[in-house]
């Protein structure tokens, strides 16, 4: 339940949803899963990065744990379209490091 995460972690979501809750359609049809999110954006992703490390920093010792007892998997998604259209970006290791050592998996989008 997302609102067990937000209680355990002290940390609002700014978007969740309950697995089985009803999503209207057309078809209507019930949610294949839960979701509880902390979204950051930023042109920047190295500020985005920091300004979400900020945001969970506090949380960061319960967040396995409350993973664990709901057998949820705990992902870092990074969505990155430049408005030049290519390029790279950088994310200090401590600021990266600190944000992987909480999750099963780090996913990059890219266009």
């Amino acid at each position: 339940m997302p609102s067990t995460v937000t209680f355990e972690l002290g940390v609002e979501a700014t978007r969740s949803f309950t697995k089985g809750e009803m999503v209207e359609g057309p078809p209507a049809h019930p949610r294949p899963w839960g979701l509880w999110t902390v979204e950051v954006n930023d042109a920047e992703v190295e500020a985005a990065a920091k300004r979400l490390w900020g945001t969970i920093e506090k949380a960061a010792a319960k967040v396995r744990s409350v993973a664990s007892e709901m057998s949820a998997r705990v992902t870092l998604s990074i969505w990155w379209d430049p408005p030049e259209g290519e390029g790279g970006f950088s994310i200090p290791s401590e600021t990266l490091g600190s944000l992987c050592a909480l999750v099963d998996q780090v996913d990059v989008y890219l266009p």
